[in-house]
């Protein structure tokens, strides 16, 4: 996917480059309001560190041994590369001085991301009822996201830009976290984040006086998430258990867009 992607960008970019040198060449006004809509995709790694403690009386421990915290610890990743498809409406406005474009952009649209872990392993310590393993998972996704970002420019010949463009970035970002064992014990728990970052480069080239083609890479961090449940076993007793997951995507991108 991240072969396919790339390949397709840089395809783009020669296509852009080679039309904006035939399409005007002697002058092109980029200032003004426009809109568009892109496609593309994305390859995401998550990170997630799930973690228990040991409180006196908690379930992970009995009163003679307390579990040692590594025992209920496990640090797993997703697979290294995931892809997600990416496809939004946009809409920007362009100031030009000189050489030199700068202004705001947002776009808002669709964005899929999903993905599930699951590890089984042996307590280190005998806990309550003499259970020796327990099964944790892990679920994540988005349906959407949205950015808000400035864009700076500069005019490689007046009918050809490249920028910079950085921002932030919305989502709902979900983690749900999940656990049992044989002695019935169990939990479940999730939480959700709305806001990350982005930044990323570009370049657009006029096509006509209204219409233009651009192609762009975007970095996505949305952050770390922290979910916290209570795992309780049939007798009552409980014990605090977290999962901390971070993601982090690489969004490549092209799309056309409308000069009004």
């Amino acid at each position: 996917m991240a072969r396919l992607l790339s390949r397709v960008v840089a395809v783009a970019f020669v296509s852009v480059l080679g039309a904006g040198a035939e399409v005007h060449a002697q002058s092109y006004e980029w200032t003004g309001i426009y809109g568009g809509v892109t496609l593309g995709g994305s390859v995401y790694h998550l990170s997630s560190t799930t973690s228990a403690s040991c409180p006196p009386g908690g379930y992970f421990c009995t009163p003679a041994s307390p579990l040692n915290a590594s025992s209920i610890a496990s640090t797993v990743s997703l697979p290294s590369s995931g892809s997600a498809f990416i496809g939004s409406g946009e809409v920007g406005y362009n100031w030009q001085y000189g050489d030199l474009i700068f202004g705001p952009e947002a776009d808002a649209g669709y964005f899929n991301l999903h993905g599930t872990r699951q590890f089984s392993t042996k307590y280190l310590a005998a806990v309550p009822g003499g259970t020796k393993s327990y099964l944790a998972g892990e679920e994540f996704s988005t349906d959407w996201l949205i950015t808000a970002r400035g864009r700076v420019g500069y005019t490689v010949i007046p009918a050809v830009i490249v920028y910079v463009t950085a921002g932030l970035a919305a989502t709902d970002f979900t983690v749900q976290n999940s656990f049992s064992d044989a002695s019935g014990a169990n939990e479940s728990a999730s939480v959700t984040s709305h806001i990350g970052w982005t930044a990323g480069a570009g370049t657009e080239v006029a096509l006509t006086r209204n219409w233009s083609l651009k192609a762009e890479y975007l970095f996505l961090d949305l952050g770390s998430l922290s979910v916290t449940g209570t795992v309780t076993n049939p007798a009552g007793l409980s014990n605090g258990l977290t999962t901390a997951s971070a993601v982090q995507a690489h969004i490549l991108r092209a799309g056309f867009n409308y000069r009004f």
